[in-house]
């Protein structure tokens, strides 16, 4: 009894899924470099200046780290942040 019931259940997930229609994902768009307005160049760096290369994220959960530790010869200003 158990046999055919799992042979059943087999054979209907199997069915569901070969007969089922497919569903359409997102468009997939260029990556386009999007302008930045900043004060002035000397405010901000690029990871470009950091020697390191763009990474593509894909999807909700990809996420990337980058450690960057100050030199000894920088003292920050008051009131300036590291994000």
């Amino acid at each position: 009894m158990k046999k055919i019931f799992s042979v059943t259940l087999l054979l209907a997930v199997l069915g569901s899924l070969w007969f089922s229609t497919p569903t359409r994902g997102f468009a997939q768009v260029a990556v386009t470099e999007t302008p930045v307005a900043a004060a002035a160049d000397a405010d901000f760096t690029t990871f470009a200046k950091l020697g390191l290369a763009d990474e593509l994220l894909l999807g909700p959960f990809s996420d990337m780290n980058v450690r960057f530790g100050l030199p000894a010869s920088w003292v920050l200003q008051p009131g300036v942040k590291i994000q």
